[in-house]
């Protein structure tokens, strides 16, 4: 797949301004648009002002964690990608993450690599069920024709059917009247 970063706006949330920095920058350099926020306040406003695909976010924000942002956004955006952050690991956020379709959950210290890599498998996942929807959706087209075909040939086999009576028929009447005219 052939990902062109320039497509995608992020939504960075995260109250240490030296990681949002760091990874604006990194994102930036890799062709990303990157939007950025400390609070989850700050957050919801961008996700109002401008169309976000991605929401990475720290889980602990100062005015609400970032699993009621990512709730909140997905409202606006039930498509949207989201990856939770945290140095604070725990086996209850990750599993309220899963329930709430978290694509991924890094833990603090991670390189940007493992962002961009977190990202890029989110694209391919969202292009191949994109792709499996469309193939999908082709099948049950094809199904239906498959279905109006086979009324179709049935019409027609009992067209002919009708037919080739009609033509016995007539074959039969020709031979009882050769038959009456030899008596």
């Amino acid at each position: 797949m052939n990902i062109q970063p320039e497509e995608f706006n992020i939504l960075l949330v995260d109250d240490d301004k030296i990681i949002i920095d760091v990874f604006k920058y990194a994102l930036g350099e890799r062709g990303y648009k990157v939007y950025t926020a400390l609070t989850t306040s700050e957050a919801l406003q961008v996700a109002h002002s401008t169309t976000i695909d991605f929401l990475i976010t720290d889980i602990q924000l100062p005015d609400q964690d970032g699993l009621a942002l990512s709730s909140m956004i997905r409202e606006k955006y039930p498509d949207i990608i989201i990856i939770l952050m945290t140095g604070y690991p725990g086996i209850s956020t990750a599993i309220k993450g899963l329930r709430e379709n978290i694509h991924d959950y890094l833990i603090k210290p991670f390189s940007i690599e493992q962002v961009i890599s977190s990202i890029e498998r989110a694209l391919n996942n969202k292009n191949l069920h994109k792709s499996s929807t469309e193939n999908l959706i082709k099948i049950r087209m094809l199904e239906q024709e498959n279905a109006n075909l086979h009324k179709r040939l049935a019409i027609l086999t009992s067209e002919q059917k009708s037919g080739d009576e009609k033509s016995r028929d007539k074959t039969l009447d020709h031979v009882h009247k050769t038959y009456q005219e030899q008596q």
